[in-house]
């Protein structure tokens, strides 16, 4: 999971889930402009302007979704720590 600063899995404890809500927040914020970017770049790569085999990444974001991002140096762009 690519987050920074998640405190350890809550113990059904209310307090602990609003913790790792508000300490996530502005992580999520940053997180979703760079998958923002990736995505943008993704659309405008040139299938035959690649170089072949090529990497496929799977993350997971801090809000648990999936992603698959394409090549190294998109990979390097996503957010992980705030």
């Amino acid at each position: 999971m690519l987050c920074g600063g998640l405190p350890g899995a809550p113990h059904g404890e209310e307090e602990d889930v609003e913790t790792a809500k508000d300490i996530l927040a502005p992580e999520r914020a940053e997180q979703s402009e760079s998958v923002n970017y990736i995505q943008n770049e993704m659309c405008n790569i040139d299938p035959a302007a690649l170089e072949y085999p090529v990497t496929l990444y799977l993350v997971q974001l801090c809000d648990g979704s999936p992603m698959y991002i394409l090549r190294d140096g998109l990979l390097e762009e996503l957010v992980i720590e705030s």
